[in-house]
């Protein structure tokens, strides 16, 4: 009996599963996203296709909504063309800027049919959110950033003059993470110790989100993410950024003598200090800073000099240590130049082969790309000159947990041997 019910059953089974499949056969159309927001500009709605065609398919569209064409916005094309061989085909939504009203406007976008040989998918609309006078627009700071031990990065707001825009009560920012995009894995190689979510300070020029390394794996160390929609804003000029997970720079390596830039200290002479840049040590290719260690936390350092540096650094091998990332401290430029804090033991405070003031110091470092060219950057910022040695009357400005250090370093440069 019960062989007999199962053998009654497959072919209703079968014939079911053979509807299935014809149902499914063709390749799918569909609208990639289903919710944009423009400010100015344009907008690119971008449609994809399972399987790409052999020959170029062109896909009618429906506009609807409040937003009226040729008034409001234009297109070049009432359809997206797919071309062959490729998957994706572009919708360009241009803004008319001079008809903007103050209120937004919504935009319904529809496929009206799909080519032969395809079938819509369920994605087969879209809403553009265009905004009003009274909106405001939403970008990321930067493109690209980088995460050491970890990093911030930030947003900035704008009303549709182009005008920061500082919010009256404290706002929240949506961050997605585009997984297909990201090799970095969250909760692996990093976390968001505040979540998916940038706090925007009411009165605040800029909103802040936090991430932290928890791995640097080469491969896997890239993050992309976007700015989620949120009602009233538009996406700006910078909607996604790509951080990478780079750890903290790491030293190791023989360095050689190349620059001093002493423009901050010399801004000084036009404050009424006597700074006298004839007098500024000197340095050649003979002088060489070895680090050598494990880790970031730790290197043994090794000083090869025979010019002005050996009076500050001197001439023996130490261990020197790690102290912190600074990205709080605040340059002549007003940029905050993230930077590395070493601990020495055996420092010159007076940079003088006359005087000794031998104690702990700390000294910046960072790796820097110039020109396509990597330098060490070495800041000397508890620089003490003495008239007889340097010249100037700076000796005021030694480093002492406050935001001074940077107030005249000295920042030497070298290359990598």
């Amino acid at each position: 009996m019960l062989l007999s019910l199962i053998l009654g059953l497959m072919p209703v089974l079968v014939s079911c599963s053979d509807d299935d499949k014809d149902s499914g056969q063709l390749p799918q159309i569909f609208i990639e996203q289903p919710y944009y927001s423009m400010a100015k500009g344009q907008v690119e709605i971008k449609v994809g296709a399972d399987e790409a065609p052999d020959h170029d398919v062109a896909i009618p569209v429906k506009f609807a909504g409040t937003a009226v064409r040729d008034i409001d916005f234009t297109v070049e094309n009432s359809e997206i063309v797919i071309k062959a061989g490729e998957t994706e085909g572009v919708l360009v939504i241009s803004r008319i800027q001079e008809n903007i009203p103050d209120d937004n406007l919504e935009l319904f976008i529809n496929l009206a049919e799909a080519p032969a040989g395809y079938q819509l998918g369920l994605m087969n609309y879209a809403t553009v959110n265009m905004l009003g006078n009274n909106g405001y627009v939403m970008s990321f700071k930067e493109p690209e950033g980088t995460v050491g031990l970890d990093g911030e990065f930030k947003i900035v707001l704008y009303d549709m003059k182009g005008s920061i825009y500082r919010p009256k009560a404290d706002e929240y920012f949506g961050i997605v993470i585009d997984e297909e995009l990201s090799t970095a894995v969250e909760g692996e190689h990093y976390e968001m110790p505040e979540g998916h979510v940038i706090k925007y300070a009411s009165g605040a020029r800029e909103g802040v989100l936090k991430i932290n390394m928890l791995k640097v794996e080469p491969g896997r160390d890239r993050i992309v993410m976007r700015l989620d929609d949120k009602d009233g804003y538009a996406n700006g000029n910078i909607p996604v950024m790509t951080v990478t997970i780079k750890g903290p720079d790491v030293y190791n390596g023989t360095w050689v003598f190349d620059h001093f830039d002493l423009s901050d200290v010399l801004m000084y002479a036009d404050w009424g200090s006597m700074v006298n840049p004839e007098l500024a040590p000197t340095g050649s290719s003979a002088d060489k800073l070895m680090f050598s260690g494990d880790s970031y936390l730790k290197y043994h350092f090794t000083p090869q000099l025979s010019g002005d540096l050996k009076k500050y650094f001197g001439t023996e091998a130490r261990e020197v240590t790690f102290l912190m990332e600074d990205k709080d401290f605040r340059d002549q430029s007003g940029n905050y130049p993230k930077f590395t804090r070493l601990k020495f033991p055996g420092i010159n405070y007076s940079f003088s082969s006359k005087q000794s003031d031998i104690r702990d110091a700390q000294i910046g470092f960072k790796l820097k790309d110039i020109d396509g060219k990597e330098y060490l950057e070495c800041w000397i910022g508890d620089w003490c000159p003495l008239e007889d040695d340097f010249g100037g009357e700076l000796c005021w400005w030694i480093y002492d947990e406050t935001n001074l250090w940077g107030m005249a370093p000295i920042r030497v440069y070298f290359s990598r041997e």
